[in-house]
């Protein structure tokens, strides 16, 4: 009977637009699949993906409903919630960083790059990060030498050399 009342007020509150009201009601009565649904439209990723759990989504569900919160959460420039999911969810890095550039948050798309190891990451969406002025020197200078010495090397070579190089500065923070 409580079940049923409080399903039946969930559906209400959902139906005027409190998604957030309605997925308490659905948990709180053991409703575990609406209230996923709630959550997802309030976009409380991390509440909807408890309550997949909860509910036993198999692992595509789990899946479509993560691509879908990631780019529900683009829409609405949560660009660093997106990325968390794309990066931790969906295991996709590449497009974690792709909504990180998008947003500037330079600092925590570096933050990724150095955690996954991926210096190739760096030249992704042709946006190189800003090196110390002692550092960028350098790297000009070592892009000179390349030229030079290197004419035998495509140019996708050489940037790829390049990209592996700034990691290198970046992440151990070689100095010259």
């Amino acid at each position: 009977m409580l079940q049923e009342m409080s399903s039946k007020y969930g559906d209400y509150l959902y139906s005027k637009r409190y998604f957030e009201e309605s997925a308490l009601t659905y948990w709180s009565v053991g409703l575990h699949r609406e209230a996923c649904g709630g959550w997802e439209k309030s976009l409380d990723w991390r509440r909807c993906l408890m309550a997949a759990g909860a509910a036993s989504f198999s692992e595509g569900e789990t899946r479509e409903l993560c691509k879908r919160l990631a780019g529900d959460l683009k829409t609405k420039g949560r660009l660093a919630e997106a990325a968390t999911v794309l990066r931790e969810r969906l295991g996709d890095p590449e497009e974690a960083l792709a909504a990180l550039v998008e947003g500037q948050l330079w600092a925590e798309a570096d933050r990724i790059i150095a955690e996954e190891r991926r210096g190739d990451l760096y030249g992704m969406c042709g946006v190189f990060w800003r090196l110390p002025a002692k550092q960028e020197a350098a790297l000009n200078v070592m892009i000179s030498f390349l030229f030079f010495f290197r004419g035998h090397e495509t140019k996708p070579q050489i940037l790829s050399f390049l990209v592996n190089f700034s990691f290198e500065i970046m992440t151990y923070g070689l100095s010259f």
